[in-house]
């Protein structure tokens, strides 16, 4: 730290130097000839002072950068040392409060007048960010810490568009992002594992059919979830929808009137590659009462039950919008 200090002092020394070295090079009737010297003098000063003012808000500006800090100095010759002055008492000030730390994309400020409506902006601003500013944050901030806190943010987000963020953030080349990304995968995941666990225990001691079936389309839900959203994949995957198709299976035996259960049943067939089961298990779903909404008309015209023009009304006379009629789900 000493020495650290020493360097800045011993720079900030040598570019006010150059600084009155070149003013005096003028003084007091030089003539054209003494011009190219001022101003490389002041030049390497200038480069000297970006180097000091650099060093000391790195920590509080790290997106700060040197062409822009000398070209301030270079322009400005007579404020080299306010700038200088405005840095060390920048890098000296206090930081915020714990509480302040927490917020999204906030930079660390001194309390000085202005500082909270800074911040308060900068929360806003950050606030508003949806996947596509964070997936940006995540490809080009050269920021370590600005991209995690893209990653924290991103929990914030539809669980679909988080675990894109997130698996995005596993090809970052900084360990402390992967990690972050990792873990809260990780927890995803081993949330979705928890509750089939917990539905597996009910399971094995519910009496009435219509819980036990209600339990094994909890549990083909959870399943399907875990490849739906990508949180398995490859082989792995195909298990895990043939593991849901067996509970939606036996939820339909044991519950052969909800059309929801058919209609998933569909959903998951389809996903496995058969269409001709999907496409027997989404008419059942609609001879039992389903009423398609307009996303569920485009699986159902991928099978061959409805065709384009009747995205605009569905595919029997009922109310459009709803999911089941008065029959049980």
């Amino acid at each position: 730290m000493v020495l650290r200090w020493a360097f800045l002092l011993s720079a900030a020394a040598g570019a006010m130097a150059l600084e009155l070295a070149g003013a005096w090079s003028l003084w007091p009737d030089a003539g054209p000839e003494a011009v190219p010297g001022f101003l490389a003098a002041h030049a390497l000063g200038s480069g000297l002072f970006a180097v000091v003012i650099l060093r000391l808000l790195r920590e509080r500006l790290p997106s700060i950068r040197f062409s822009l800090v000398w070209l301030f100095c270079l322009l400005s010759p007579l404020l080299n040392v306010v700038f200088l002055g405005a840095a060390v008492a920048l890098r000296l000030a206090p930081e915020t409060s714990e509480e302040s730390r927490s917020l999204g994309f906030t930079t660390l400020r001194p309390s000085v007048a202005g500082a909270g409506v800074m911040k308060t902006w900068e929360r806003a601003t950050a606030e508003q960010y949806d996947e596509a500013g964070l997936a940006s944050v995540l490809r080009w901030s050269r920021d370590p810490e600005r991209r995690s806190r893209a990653v924290l943010r991103s929990l914030r987000l539809r669980e679909r568009e988080s675990i894109r963020l997130l698996q995005l953030a596993l090809r970052d080349p900084e360990d402390e992002v992967r990690l972050v990304a990792y873990g809260l995968l990780e927890h995803k995941t081993q949330t979705l594992t928890n509750r089939m666990q917990e539905h597996q225990v009910r399971l094995a001691t519910a009496a009435a059919p219509a819980q036990a079936a209600a339990l094994h389309r909890a549990l083909a839900v959870d399943v399907w979830q875990l490849v739906s959203l990508g949180l398995v994949q490859g082989e792995v995957s195909r298990y895990y929808l043939s593991l849901s198709r067996s509970h939606l299976d036996a939820a339909v035996r044991l519950l052969p009137e909800s059309p929801g259960t058919h209609f998933l049943r569909g959903r998951v067939l389809l996903d496995l590659g058969d269409p001709e089961a999907a496409r027997t298990a989404f008419e059942t779903a609609r001879r039992r009462g389903l009423v398609p909404t307009k996303a569920d008309l485009v699986l159902l015209e991928r099978v061959g039950i409805c065709d384009s023009s009747q995205r605009e009304r569905p595919c029997n006379p009922a109310r459009a919008g709803t999911r089941t009629t008065g029959r049980a789900a």
